[in-house]
């Protein structure tokens, strides 16, 4: 790509207002954790269906004769149990999938433009991380993307600080130097 369509296209892009297009994207991710962590929480209800299914199979065991199948309905129901455990890691890996995608579009998005880091920042980028962390404790594909975004956000921090926090942090400076010379 020549300088001029970089410019054209850079052009194009502040054209479409960030705050809109971030907000979007962020309910989307927002939603992706929703999903994933309904998914992380369905297999503890799963536990209790399939120990209430077993109790069932136990006592329809005592109820019927020895001749009938109820030997069949125990393994049909650890059959249906794995199932429904492997949908659920299909569905874990798929839906993750989606969200590091996202993630690292918004980490390369972040990258060197002040103007879409002020607009995550508004659109609520802070409120994005701290929903999807808890999946990032549990897949550390996540917690790398975040971390990648983050970084991102992060590495010209003045973009982030406000004219009025900067008298605030002024103020602060003086109290973190003895702490920090004394170690």
């Amino acid at each position: 790509m020549t300088l001029g369509e970089r410019k054209l296209f850079y052009g194009f892009l502040f054209l479409y207002p960030f705050a809109d297009f971030l907000s979007t994207l962020f309910v989307i991710c927002n939603n992706l954790a929703d999903r994933l962590n309904q998914i992380m929480s369905h297999p503890k209800g799963s536990k209790y269906n399939s120990l209430a299914t077993t109790n069932w199979a136990i006592s329809t065991m005592s109820i019927k004769s020895p001749s009938s199948s109820s030997a069949s309905d125990i393994s049909q129901s650890v059959h249906s149990e794995k199932q429904l455990s492997e949908g659920r890691q299909l569905a874990w890996q798929y839906l993750v999938s989606q969200l590091l995608c996202y993630l690292d579009f918004l980490g390369n998005l972040f990258y060197n433009s002040r103007d879409v880091k002020q607009a995550a920042m508004q659109a609520g980028f802070l409120k994005l991380v701290l929903n999807i962390w808890p999946l990032g404790l549990i897949d550390s594909r996540v917690t790398h993307n975040l971390l990648f975004c983050l970084v991102n956000l992060t590495a010209d921090s003045s973009i982030l600080i406000s004219e009025t926090s900067t008298d605030r942090s002024a103020t602060a400076q003086p109290y973190l130097r003895p702490a920090i010379s004394k170690i």
